[in-house]
């Protein structure tokens, strides 16, 4: 049960760049055609997110640090402002460089409102807590199911609009709902073994409905975590 902190960071970069990366660029690529190609924030954020794919299929530092540069770069274009999709790759950045501490504090001087829901906050103040305890650590388990509560009181209070997400041919809501379920199967890898996983996607797919084709990229991409975590580590330990 659980996995290795290096198995859970690749888990975490696989999971996050394969669905948030290719959301974010679809986004930025319908612009493209509207404004000039200029390096504006936008651009900034998802040459930061393209880096994080990159790492997560060749791990290497220098791809880390110029990812960090393009935040960096993001934010000065916004003043100082930090959009939840610049929160969302420092933290991967950070959580790949190790630097627990710094991200600990770095989340804990932001606003929920700079995050894609509220509860994202309190969740990676737990992840950052538990990530640098010993796996004896009693505490540690504590933290993950501290944030399956959060995850899961989100999760029923948007019960109604993900089930009419995933069961639309098109999202016109302005919001991935299924980030919600993105989030809960990330941190239940740290509480459940693979096949209680794959039972529980068994389970959403029952209680939520829709396109077996969402359930079934959810096991793929788990699937793909696995094989990228025994590369992961024989290149970080």
């Amino acid at each position: 049960m659980g996995i290795s902190e290096s198995g859970y960071l690749l888990n975490y970069l696989n999971s996050m760049t394969c669905k948030r990366l290719v959301n974010f660029l679809l986004v930025f690529s319908l612009t493209i055609g509207c404004t000039p190609r200029e390096k504006d924030a936008t651009y900034y954020t998802s040459e930061a997110w393209r880096l994080c794919g990159k790492y997560e299929q060749n791990p290497k530092n220098s791809t880390l640090k110029k990812a960090l540069k393009y935040v960096d770069k993001a934010v000065e274009a916004q003043e100082g402002e930090y959009t939840w999709a610049l929160v969302d790759v420092k933290i991967v950045l950070l959580l790949a460089e190790r630097k627990w501490e710094e991200g600990f504090s770095f989340v804990e001087k932001l606003d929920q409102s700079n995050f894609l829901y509220p509860y994202q906050r309190q969740m990676y103040l737990n992840l950052f807590k538990a990530i640098e305890m010993n796996e004896t650590d009693k505490d540690k388990r504590k933290f993950y199911i501290a944030n399956r509560e959060l995850i899961n009181q989100t999760l029923n209070e948007n019960k109604s609009n993900l089930i009419h997400q995933i069961n639309s041919s098109s999202n016109t809501m302005g919001t991935d709902y299924s980030f919600i379920i993105h989030d809960l199967l990330i941190n239940e890898l740290n509480l459940r073994t693979d096949a209680e996983i794959m039972q529980l996607i068994d389970s959403m797919q029952t209680e939520f409905g829709g396109d077996l084709s969402f359930y079934s990229s959810l096991k793929t991409n788990l699937h793909k975590s696995n094989s990228i975590t025994i590369r992961a580590n024989k290149r970080l330990i």
